[in-house]
């Protein structure tokens, strides 16, 4: 209906997934851009959120990851991306990723 979310979990495609081939309900992977343009063939209007999913907070190992991640190896990856393909559009790289949309 007008003005509801559309609010979806998908396998993220643009990294090597093991996650996508572990469950049988895994016909695809997504990436930012393919996520994008199937909100836009089902009627959503831009702007699209896109919403990483970083190391859960469970314990101090979990906690421990996540620092390491958002600290170190993310960072790390952006700029690797920049360096090598000369761009920096949504970096999403943990194995799932949120995308969401609003019917306008």
């Amino acid at each position: 209906k007008p003005s509801g979310q559309f609010i979806v979990q998908v396998p993220n495609g643009v990294i090597i997934n093991p996650v996508i081939y572990s469950d049988l309900t895994h016909v695809r992977a997504f990436t930012v851009e393919s996520i994008r343009q199937l909100f836009l063939l089902s009627g959503f209007a831009p702007p699209f959120k896109y919403h990483e999913i970083p190391p859960h907070n469970i314990n101090l190992i979990h906690s421990t990851k996540r620092v390491i991640w958002k600290v170190l190896l993310r960072p790390i990856i952006d700029l690797f991306i920049v360096i090598t393909y000369k761009r920096m559009s949504p970096s999403i790289y943990s194995n799932n990723f949120i995308a969401v949309a609003t019917k306008l």
